[in-house]
């Protein structure tokens, strides 16, 4: 398994933005804590707006 490293979660992070130009990248697991090796980064899907409106 590889090591979760600051290196790592960049690289994976512009990967993110390049591909999903998303608003925000939300870092969730184990590793996120600061506790372990686990981590899944989250890419939130905009809303769409209220059609009653």
């Amino acid at each position: 398994m590889t090591s979760v490293t600051e290196a790592l979660l960049q690289q994976v992070t512009q990967r993110i933005v390049e591909t999903a130009d998303p608003e925000r990248v939300i870092l969730c697991g184990s590793h996120a804590r600061g506790e372990g090796r686990h981590w899944t980064p989250t890419v939130p899907r905009p809303s769409e707006p209220n059609r009653d409106q």
